[in-house]
């Protein structure tokens, strides 16, 4: 099983986004993307998230 929250935080950094940046890029918050990351919530916008991030999560 994928570990989003880790994919998410490594593939923000190897894109040198901040959490506010990628929240931005999003449309969402920076509290959101920090859940994201800590795996407090897995994002229902994956296909977004996968564009801006370039990557297949």
């Amino acid at each position: 099983m994928i570990n989003y929250a880790e994919k998410i935080k490594e593939y923000r950094e190897k894109k040198f986004l901040t959490q506010s940046e990628l929240a931005k890029e999003l449309g969402v918050t920076l509290l959101t993307v920090s859940r994201w990351e800590t795996g407090k919530f897995e994002p229902n916008m994956k296909i977004k998230t996968v564009n801006v991030l370039d990557v297949l999560l």
